[in-house]
């Protein structure tokens, strides 16, 4: 019998959406999230989950590894984190070719206040706030990146944006 060890990546990408001048609240939004109140006692109009995308080469190699084993290279914390979302619905190259979100139209925005958070049940949270005049197209792609490494990259409609708010959460969980 052979044994091996096994790691898993569970990604979750999660998307409130809110009409323009909705008011918005961090423990609403937050319980929102974690399926506590609907999203509409939140001040949303819409929540879309997605499970799973692809963790990059390039983010293990020049983000992971080096942080792990003392390298000396931005973190992927509240300084230097962004969330992109693009508008390309092609699922693009290997893991091991791509660097960037591909799309015509991409923003990346930097960390909501508070975040990312980690340390509880081997989870980290990214999440960023995309106001009423940004990435208004299809949000066909999503990643974080550290500003020189794209961690990972996934590639599935998350809808239309037009207008409004719409807070983007990615929960990270390695077991």
């Amino acid at each position: 019998m052979h044994k091996h060890d096994a790691a898993k990546w569970h990604c979750r990408t999660q998307v409130l959406k809110f009409e323009p001048g909705a008011e918005r609240d961090d423990e609403k939004i937050d319980a929102a999230f974690r399926h506590l109140i609907s999203p509409q006692k939140a001040g949303a109009y819409d929540l879309v989950e997605i499970d799973g995308n692809v963790l990059l080469n390039v983010g293990i190699n020049n983000g992971i590894w080096p942080l792990v084993c003392g390298g000396v290279v931005p973190a992927y914390d509240e300084a230097n984190a962004e969330v992109g979302v693009g508008n390309s619905d092609d699922p693009g190259s290997p893991p091991e070719a791509e660097t960037a979100l591909s799309g015509a139209s991409s923003l990346y925005k930097g960390m909501d206040s508070g975040y990312p958070t980690y340390g509880t049940a081997q989870t980290a949270v990214w999440q960023a706030s995309f106001e009423d005049a940004e990435a208004n197209w299809a949000w066909e792609e999503w990643a974080i990146t550290n500003g020189t490494s794209l961690l990972n990259r996934k590639c599935e409609s998350l809808g239309t944006k037009t207008t409004g708010t719409w807070v983007l959460r990615v929960s990270v969980t390695l077991s």
